[in-house]
């Protein structure tokens, strides 16, 4: 089987970095440009030559070895990708940077938290970008409500210099995403990608949750089979790609994460299981083989974030439904 590569042609790394920016399909959040103060300017914490360069920052929940990202962009404007509900940390961390947040995505419909997803969208005014890719039983029920810009595989979101361009990658869920990004202030070459649940350090997301947790009988092994589709067009990316996931060891989301906060795509391809399974019935095997229970909560978290959160009303409701939220699904968690 001949599998699509994850980069279209006109990116292709053997191509000039003069072409043009977006492939057809293209989401573009560009706001605020150029609205910054002299003021604002003066009292940023970095010097006139580090404003010019692309922030990148890992926000990290011990508790649940889940990994949120900021990319800020040289004029102040800044995406957050999987946030958890925890919303405020996302706002002060942006606030501290004096970065501007404009847009919210998220790579799947999580399992193992609640996601802050809409709420930050809707404190900020930032656009909020949610995967339609995958079955109709499995898209986001609140996406037309909350105002949501739906992404397919291919779709670019533009800030400024930075391009992060949306990959479908099935297998841990059906709609998954993940995202490419380029600094093209630099190259239109990619930099690096964040895999969420698809790629970690030394592992790959578990398949099976449909049908372990939610219910979706026999689902498992046609996941698995995506999930390695998925796989072949990863290898097509450049070694050098840096690799961000979703989650670090301790997760319930695979089987054998390792704890080190990013890899390559080169060296997951030389180092990582999955990656030295080149037939698709041994690694469906594989890939279900040892998996233990889910945790108890994740199907009541996977609908609860598929239907949508009950909206936080303020960020200090928030810090009380954190705590008690927290509290339950410990208890649901044993």
């Amino acid at each position: 089987m001949a599998y699509q590569p994850i980069l279209p042609s006109h990116v292709a790394l053997s191509m000039p970095v003069t072409t043009p920016k977006c492939a057809p399909l293209c989401v573009i959040v560009q706001r605020w440009k150029g609205n910054r103060t002299s003021d604002q300017s003066e009292a940023h914490p970095f010097t006139a030559l580090e404003r010019l360069l692309m922030i990148l920052r890992r926000i990290y929940d011990d508790s649940l070895a889940q990994a949120s990202y900021l990319v800020g962009s040289s004029n102040g404007d800044a995406l957050i990708l999987d946030p958890n509900r925890d919303v405020d940390q996302y706002i002060e961390l942006a606030e501290t940077l004096d970065l501007r947040i404009v847009a919210v995505a998220e790579t799947h419909i999580h399992a193992d938290l609640v996601s802050g997803a809409r709420d930050l969208a809707a404190l900020t005014g930032a656009e909020l970008l949610l995967s339609d890719a995958g079955p109709p039983e499995w898209k986001y029920a609140f996406a037309e409500q909350a105002g949501t810009t739906l992404l397919h595989d291919g779709d670019v979101i533009e800030i400024v210099e930075l391009s992060v361009r949306a990959i479908h990658t099935p297998g841990h869920t059906p709609e998954h995403l993940a995202f490419l990004l380029s600094d093209t202030a630099t190259t239109e070459q990619p930099m690096g990608i964040f895999t969420g649940d698809f790629v970690f350090v030394g592992d790959v997301g578990r398949p099976d949750l449909l049908e372990s947790a939610v219910g979706i009988a026999g689902s498992k092994d046609e996941s698995a089979r995506q999930l390695y589709a998925s796989i072949q067009r990863f290898r097509t990316l450049a070694e050098y790609v840096q690799v961000w996931p979703g989650h670090g060891a301790g997760s319930a989301c695979g089987k054998a994460l390792g704890n080190v906060p990013q890899t390559t795509v080169g060296y997951e391809l030389r180092f990582n299981w999955a990656f030295a399974v080149r037939d698709e019935d041994e690694f469906v095997r594989r890939v279900l083989d040892g998996l233990g229970e889910p945790p108890r909560y994740f199907a009541r978290m996977k609908r609860v974030n598929q239907q949508g959160p009950a909206p936080l009303a303020s960020l200090s409701a928030h810090r009380n439904l954190h705590q008690t939220e927290s509290a339950t699904f410990s208890r649901l968690a044993r």
